[in-house]
Formats: C-alpha cells, sequence, structure tokens
C-alpha cells in the first residue's frame, strides 16, 4: 500500500514563518476563519517560552492542484499561489497555530500589513516579575511601560536591541536579560511539519476534516465546505445566500442553518446525516447548477411569508427552523405544481402553535420532520396534530432570551399592526430585544408594561418631552394613561399593573385564536 505521508521536517520557528510570508506554504480557502480565544492565543506563546511541545503541521504538497488561498493571516497579507511555480504547499491542518505565531510575532511595521479584523494584535510580554514573565492581550487600561514588550520584537534583532536598550536606561538590567532569553527560546523552538503525498483532493479534504475533529471543534457547515472543496460549489452557494438572507433584513443567517436546510431538501436527518451523505445528495442532484438559486429563492418566499405574520427579521424569529422548514414548504408545494404564495390561516396558525407549545426546544431531526409533515398537512387542509394542545400561560414576569418572552412582543407587536401601526414590528425584527426599551429607568424590570418597542428618538421625545408616539399606544391597552409615569410612584404601579394585566389578558385570547387552549 503507497504511504499518504513523507518524512516530515522540523524547521525553527523563523524558517517556518519565513516559509508563509514567502508565499512557500498557502492557506488554502476551504479553511475556516480565525476563531480561537485569548487565553489559548496566550497559551500558545507560554508553551513555546517555556520548550512545550505544540503539536505538529500537515501540508498537502502537489504539483496538480492549484487552489484558491486566503490573502491574509492574522493582520499581515499573503501571496497568492503562483501559478507558475509548483509544486504548492498547502497548509492542512495548523491554522489556529500558525496565524497567532505570524500575527503575533511578525512586526507590525511590516508594509504588507492589512486591516484584517482577526483579533488583536500584536501580543504582549509582560516582564514585570522577571522570574515568572507572562503573555497578555494589548487593552487599552494597559498602562505603557519599558517592562510591557510587543511580542514581534522576539525575532527581530533591531527590536530586540532597541527594547533592551530601553530597559538598560531604566536599570532594569535583569528584565533585559529575561527579554533576550525569552527571545532566543522562540527562535531556537522548532516544529515538525508533516507532507501529505496525494494527488487526490478528496483524500486530502477528507483528511483535513478528520484532524480538524480534535482541538478546536470545527462547526459541521465548515467540514462539509472543506469536504465539497473542488467537486461540489456549496461554499460559494451558502455564503451568497447568507449574504443575501442578511441584506433583506434576517441578520446573521450561518451556514449550518443552510446546510440542515439543505438536508430537509433531500430528506435527510438534520442532526444524524453525515457530512458525506448529504454531500453525496448533491453531487447525485440533477439541479446542481440552480441549487443556490433555489435555495435563495425559496428562503426569500419564507421571509415574506413570514413578513405577512408579523415577523420582519431573524432577529424577531421564536426558532430559526420555522424559517427553514417554511422555505422547504414552499419548494415542496412548487414541485406539485402549487407554486405562489402560502395559504395565510395554515400558516399563521403552524408559526404560533409550534412557538407557543416551544415546539423546537430541544428539537430532534424527527421533531423536524415532524413539523414539517404538520405544515404540509395543515396547507392541504389537513387539521394540525397541536390543536387544542394545553400550554402554560406565560409568565407573568418578562424574562428576556425566553422563547415566549419574544412571543409576548411579537403578539404586541402583533396587536398594534391589527391597529394600523406597522413599524412597531418592523422594529422587532431588524433589533430583536435591542429594540425594546423600558419607559422609565426606575420601572419594575419583570413587568410586561414597563417595556416599548420603540426607537432612540422616540424614547428621547417620551423622556424630554413626554410625547407619546401612535405607535406606543398600540402597544397598549385603548385607554392606557401614560400620564400616570409622572404622577409618582403609586400612580405608576397602578398603571404597570393595569396595563401588565391587559397585556396577559390579550396573550391568552391570542392563544386561544390560533387552536390552543390556556392550561388553568
Amino acid at each position: 500500500m503507497p504511504t499518504l505521508f513523507d518524512n516530515p521536517s522540523v524547521p525553527t520557528l523563523v524558517r517556518l514563518l519565513e516559509e508563509v510570508r514567502s508565499g512557500q506554504i498557502l492557506l488554502p480557502d476551504f479553511q475556516r476563519p480565525f476563531v480561537w480565544k485569548d487565553q489559548q492565543r496566550l497559551d500558545l506563546l507560554d508553551s513555546i517560552a517555556r520548550g512545550v511541545p505544540i503539536g505538529s503541521l500537515l501540508v498537502w504538497r502537489t504539483r496538480a492542484h492549484l487552489l484558491q488561498t486566503h490573502e491574509a493571516l492574522g493582520p499581515h497579507k499573503l501571496p497568492l499561489a503562483d501559478p507558475d511555480r509548483g509544486p504548492w504547499t498547502y497548509l492542512i491542518d495548523g491554522r489556529q497555530r500558525l496565524t497567532t505565531l505570524f500575527a503575533a510575532l511578525t512586526p507590525v511595521d511590516d508594509p504588507e500589513i492589512t486591516d484584517a479584523e482577526e483579533g488583536r494584535w500584536p501580543l504582549l510580554l509582560d516582564l514585570d516579575n522577571p522570574y515568572a514573565p507572562t503573555f497578555q492581550i494589548p487593552r487599552t487600561s494597559l498602562r505603557r511601560r519599558p517592562t510591557l514588550v510587543p511580542t514581534t520584537v522576539l525575532l527581530s534583532n533591531r527590536l530586540l536591541y532597541t527594547h533592551q536598550q530601553a530597559l538598560w536606561r531604566e536599570g532594569l538590567d535583569r528584565e533585559a536579560e529575561v527579554l533576550e532569553q525569552v527571545a532566543w527560546a522562540f527562535r531556537d523552538y522548532t516544529v515538525p511539519v508533516v507532507p501529505m503525498l496525494s494527488e487526490e483532493l478528496s483524500t486530502v479534504t477528507t483528511a483535513f476534516a478528520r484532524v480538524n475533529t480534535g482541538g478546536t471543534p470545527m462547526s459541521e457547515a465548515h467540514l462539509a465546505m472543506a469536504l465539497a472543496y473542488g467537486r461540489v460549489p456549496l461554499r460559494e452557494e451558502l455564503a451568497t445566500t447568507a449574504s443575501l438572507m442578511q441584506d433583506l433584513g434576517w441578520g446573521v443567517v450561518d451556514e449550518g442553518a443552510l446546510l440542515n436546510l439543505l438536508k430537509l431538501r433531500f430528506d435527510l436527518d438534520v442532526y444524524r446525516a453525515d457530512i458525506q451523505a448529504l454531500l453525496q445528495s448533491i453531487r447525485d442532484s440533477e439541479h446542481l447548477k440552480a441549487l443556490g438559486h433555489d435555495l435563495l429563492e425559496d428562503a426569500i418566499a419564507a421571509s415574506t411569508s413570514l413578513g405577512l405574520h408579523g415577523v420582519h427579521g431573524g432577529a424577531a424569529l421564536p426558532y430559526k427552523y420555522q424559517l427553514l422548514i417554511l422555505a422547504e414548504a414552499i419548494r415542496r408545494r412548487s414541485a406539485d405544481g402549487l407554486a405562489g404564495p402560502l395559504p395565510l390561516d395554515p400558516v399563521h396558525r403552524w408559526l404560533w402553535q409550534t412557538t407557543l407549545t416551544e415546539w423546537f426546544t430541544g428539537a430532534t431531526g424527527k421533531t423536524i420532520r415532524q413539523s414539517l409533515k404538520m405544515l404540509l398537512d395543515m396547507l392541504d387542509g389537513r387539521p394540525s396534530p397541536l390543536e387544542g394542545t394545553a400550554v402554560r400561560e406565560m409568565p407573568h414576569q418578562q424574562r428576556w432570551g425566553a422563547v415566549r418572552a419574544m412571543a409576548r412582543v411579537l403578539i404586541r407587536c402583533e396587536e398594534a399592526r391589527r391597529r394600523g401601526h406597522d413599524q412597531p414590528a418592523q422594529l422587532l425584527g431588524e433589533r430583536g430585544a435591542g429594540a425594546l426599551h423600558k419607559l422609565a429607568p426606575e420601572l419594575d424590570n419583570s413587568a410586561p408594561a414597563a417595556w416599548v418597542v420603540a426607537t432612540p428618538d422616540e424614547l428621547r421625545g417620551w423622556r424630554d418631552r413626554r410625547l407619546v408616539p401612535d405607535t406606543w399606544s398600540a402597544q397598549f391597552s385603548a385607554d392606557a394613561d401614560f400620564t400616570r409615569l409622572q404622577q409618582g410612584e403609586e400612580a405608576s404601579a397602578r398603571f404597570l399593573s393595569e396595563e401588565s394585566a391587559a397585556i396577559l389578558a390579550l396573550e391568552r385570547a391570542f392563544i386561544t385564536s390560533v387552536g390552543l387552549v390556556v392550561q388553568d
């Protein structure tokens, strides 16, 4: 059996970074972005300073595959692969470590520096205690002092000598000596590099996916995009769809959610189907070229449908799976010759029944398939299995972050829409909980009536001049008297009590209207 790996090389850290800087080692763009947390970056540098192994890097050397590569690593530009200078060496495993080392140790006055926002660079070496030097993240609160040294100094003779001079001038001879010791620890440090020998892209991306299931876990979407690289344009289609959905006001639609929509499309279990099964389904599809276009069209049609029911953006959507299942229902009906907008009443009842029963909390693949079948059945005129389900009354206290809390605000926005004011629902779709403001700072946070969906300008108008916009009045009872909030603590408490009771009554009536029962 032919071997997949060649003998490893063991370059010094200085040599390794020079190979990255010169383009001898390239980063293929199926690599995920930099995701390490601050402490992981600091621990890596500490390990090198102490001589602790940080593991090997895996690279792929090939003469047959010229891949697209990342243009930056940390805050620094990288050369692209030169089509006339094969073979090419691509980094397969070690992106997080190499980004940390390259960005932390490359001088900030490098002419190739960019505006990339992949963390705060460079890192700092703190010599306040020369017997136990530590690494730190740069913060504006840190006082500048000679003993706080940028890590970019460690591999530069000129910068190292300049900082040692500054320490000597302050009489910090021991600190200057420790700085030099740390610098030499970095310069002498070696990193094993293991080369892969294969001209099969599928073998390499599979290896990439497997080695990256350890360490910092990769998302399923990133694994799928890596495995699809060069075979299925999955990355491009998901990125385009996510970007256009964001432009339409649905915020950040992560690739994982769109990946699950594809699983629904191919009747795969959302949670159990492995990535290879999904990619095989995509490769076998007769409509591969139209896949991304169809995915986007279905998602847009689903978002339009949700807008008709007062949900105008991802920030206000109780469960992301509601958007995905609506999109898949639209696709299936269109395939059956039932193109066009979905009937309003069944979608309205399905949306609210799955929200108020908290159907998707702790959802499994089976739950998601059942909810899709439920929606399709309701669209065909069959009764919902959730009809008549008893749901607990919403808690009197407002607990932000809970699905039922968002449902409460959506119901109030729905009432405002019924009275002719769509702005609160639009605002909630754009900003989510950020659209909610307290009528007065001293009011009880837990009282539903203490909160209103409002713009900052409306809030300032109320606090400065006691102006009450019509969009506010529409979120409260018809006879709400906001002037009581200016008449002392007792009058404010009565306002909160009466209006909160009115909100709870509105919720109970709404629960009944969508075919559910309020639990006694």
